[in-house]
């Protein structure tokens, strides 16, 4: 069938950032953002450098949880993840669960996950690798790299991420991963 579809609502804002003063490279920007949705619950990671003026792409995530109207209302929820340089890798959204994975820190990265289980009301920030340039421990060529995750419904959690540290090289991935299992009642009448 041949149908229309008209939007009512164009160029909604999905951060709360304003522009900062121009810095020595004039970057104040938003880059390489992921986004995924479900049951009306968007989330949308991103990367920001507005707050420093320089190209520092600091990780961010703006949540919204009623289809849009969070954001068209000024309502949305935001969070700065961190105070380093970010590179992102994926966002995903399972009803109320949402869990996004990035890389931090540049040349030997660390991993790091963002959680909540409120749709995006409260949020949960952790490093969970410590052998790269911002764990403290630094060793040439240890990095994290091609992070995914995945969560389920009840709130489980799992990162999949390429790791160098046992092969000490660059050259030599192996692939990893960590999760854990968010506490939950049963439901006896299921």
């Amino acid at each position: 069938l041949n149908s229309t579809v008209n939007w009512n609502l164009l160029g909604v804002m999905c951060s709360n950032l304003p522009n900062g003063p121009a810095g020595p490279t004039g970057q104040l920007d938003v880059d390489g953002f992921l986004v995924d949705v479900q049951d009306g619950v968007i989330a949308i990671l991103y990367r920001d450098d507005r707050q420093v003026a320089t190209n520092s792409n600091y990780a961010y995530l703006a949540t919204d949880r009623h289809s849009g109207d969070d954001f068209a209302n000024n309502n949305g929820s935001h969070f700065q993840l961190n105070s380093l340089t970010a590179t992102i890798y994926d966002i995903q959204v399972n009803k109320n669960v949402i869990c996004g994975v990035w890389e931090q820190c540049s040349g030997d990265e660390e991993g790091s996950i963002v959680l909540s289980h409120d749709g995006g009301l409260t949020v949960t920030s952790t490093q969970f690798t410590t052998l790269g340039d911002c764990g403290g421990a630094t060793a040439a060529n240890i990095d994290i790299d091609d992070l995914q995750c995945a969560v389920t419904q009840n709130g489980d959690y799992a990162a999949i991420y390429a790791d160098e540290r046992q092969g000490n090289s660059n050259a030599t991935n192996h692939v990893f991963v960590t999760g854990g299992k968010f506490p939950q009642l049963a439901d006896l009448t299921a």
